[in-house]
């Protein structure tokens, strides 16, 4: 049985998706032709996304948004804020792929660009291994996602 913490992690992203919809979007029609994803604005969206979950997840907060709306909180093994080198580190393994796969065409090897775009939901795959609140990214940032404790300090 996958618990109530997995279901409102899948939910928190989603919504943390569509608040970053529209500033990607504005990205996209400011950099792209015709609304074309260039290498530029993968990078700029990366980048945005980047600040966005590191941001707030080393913040009072230690959540997004999305999870900070459905009563959850990144912390560290013992309870304590990530802080912003971790939250960065939790946070590279999904737009990593996409760096990677923007340098696959330069370098000729399409393989690299499949391989990349697998690396988000490789993180999630390990789930079930891992007591369902430490995905692969979480676990090497020494990170847990869980339960909010109470109101941000």
């Amino acid at each position: 049985m996958i618990p109530g913490t997995l279901a409102r992690r899948l939910a928190a992203g989603l919504l943390d998706a569509l608040i970053l919809t529209p500033p990607s979007l504005a990205v996209l029609f400011l950099t792209g032709e015709r609304w074309a994803l260039t290498p530029m604005a993968v990078l700029l969206i990366a980048a945005l996304d980047l600040v966005y979950r590191a941001g707030f997840e080393a913040s009072g907060w230690r959540a997004t948004p999305g999870k900070r709306l459905l009563g959850l909180a990144v912390t560290t093994l013992d309870g304590g804020g990530l802080g912003l080198a971790r939250a960065i580190l939790r946070t590279l393994p999904f737009w990593g792929g996409t760096l990677i796969a923007l340098l696959s065409p330069a370098t000729g090897r399409p393989e690299f660009t499949a391989l990349a775009w697998l690396a988000a939901p490789a993180c999630l795959l390990w789930l079930p291994f891992a007591g369902w609140r430490r995905a692969l990214h979480d676990v090497w940032a020494g990170a847990v996602v869980g339960p909010a404790a109470g109101p941000p300090p």
